[in-house]
């Protein structure tokens, strides 16, 4: 066990980074990577108080315009698709409840893909958006949503142009 000299301690396990994720876990490091690519990017971002809100944050594009944010963590199927869902769930009066996103509540979802925030517009989501890094194995790729094309820069000038509108 190694000894820090603010007296904390930290076990062998977590210093070999044997840490054990959850999804809340992985959703906040979704939402720092997310905050901190924008922060790089020159936005500023602001994160509302709690957990009331659709989204996860707000970025202030400039121009009086804001870009509201909702993080997932993507979900990597066998196949190389990364899946993003457009839905949350949680439980009222002992129910379980299902949300589907709207234009309403957020502007787009925010997925961290092999290291790249990824911008997905809430109009290219119904539940949810399959997502490629890779080639398929049919060599199709019509239809395909590629991850380049959703990459923060690339993205976020499609983006301030459709809240202009």
């Amino acid at each position: 066990m190694e000894a820090y000299s603010d007296g904390l301690a930290i076990t062998e396990s977590v210093a070999s980074s044997e840490v054990l994720m959850n999804t809340k876990r992985t959703g906040d490091i979704t939402e720092v990577e997310t905050q901190l690519a924008f922060m790089k990017a020159g936005y500023t971002v602001l994160i509302p108080y709690g957990d009331c809100d659709p989204y996860d944050l707000v970025v202030n594009l400039g121009d009086r315009r804001f870009l509201r944010v909702q993080c997932k963590t993507a979900r990597r199927l066998p196949n190389g698709t990364m899946v993003v869902e457009g839905k949350s769930s949680h439980r009222r009066n002992g129910k379980f409840v299902l949300h589907k996103y709207s234009c309403d509540d957020i502007d787009c979802f925010a997925t961290v893909v092999d290291g790249n925030v990824l911008l997905i517009p809430i109009s290219e989501v119904d539940t949810s958006i399959a997502i490629r890094t890779s080639e398929t194995k049919n060599g199709i790729s019509k239809g395909v949503h590629w991850a380049k094309d959703y990459e923060l820069l690339t993205i976020i000038d499609k983006l301030k142009g459709l809240l202009a509108q």
